[in-house]
C-alpha cells in the first residue's frame, strides 16, 4: 500500500497519482485532487529534507531489492 506524501495516509486504487520531481529525482505518490493539488512549489521548498529523505530510502530499498536476487 502506499503512503501519501503530503498527508501520509494509505492511498487506495485509484485515488493516487505521482508527482514527479526533478531536483531531486523522485516521484512521490499523493491523492489525486486534494494533496497533489496542494503539492506546490512553496510546498515542496518548505519540505526539501523530507524530499531528500525519502528519495534516500527509496534508492536504499531498491538497492536492497537488487541484493537478494
Amino acid at each position: 500500500m502506499k503512503k501519501c506524501f503530503y498527508c501520509g495516509n494509505d492511498i487506495l486504487a485509484d485515488e493516487g497519482r505521482i508527482v514527479p520531481l526533478d531536483r531531486p529525482y523522485a516521484n512521490l505518490w499523493a491523492h489525486k485532487v486534494a494533496c497533489a493539488n496542494s503539492m506546490d512549489e512553496e510546498y515542496l521548498k518548505q519540505n526539501i529534507e523530507r524530499v531528500y529523505e525519502f528519495s534516500n530510502n527509496y534508492v536504499s530499498q531498491a538497492k536492497e531489492k537488487v541484493k537478494r536476487k
